[in-house]
């Protein structure tokens, strides 16, 4: 790719700065998508290996019996709740 001028020109001879540009450019221009892939293509893996292994565990039969309901709103139990009992006390004092 070098030879080809795919990264720039090359000038005379072949020095360490020169080298070190056309590595950097090489790793962002070709190698980050090769990493993507690769790393695209682990993750699709994982995820498909993960899917059976809970299929064919007991978990799998757990959780399709397990009834689930939904979670119950409670009422008086915030942060105005709290300090209007505590002024209702302040003021019961103070009386």
């Amino acid at each position: 790719m070098v030879r080809k001028g795919k990264f720039g020109k090359l000038y005379e001879r072949l020095k360490t700065p020169e080298i070190l540009d056309f590595l950097r450019r090489y790793e962002g221009e070709v190698r980050t998508e090769i990493m993507e892939r690769d790393a695209h293509q682990t993750q699709v893996n994982w995820n498909k290996k993960m899917q059976e292994t809970i299929a064919e565990s007991a978990v799998a039969d757990v959780l399709r019996n397990v009834d689930v309901e939904p979670a119950k709103r409670v009422e008086g139990h915030g942060v105005g709740s709290r300090l209007r009992k505590k002024l209702d006390e302040w003021e019961r004092k103070k009386s």
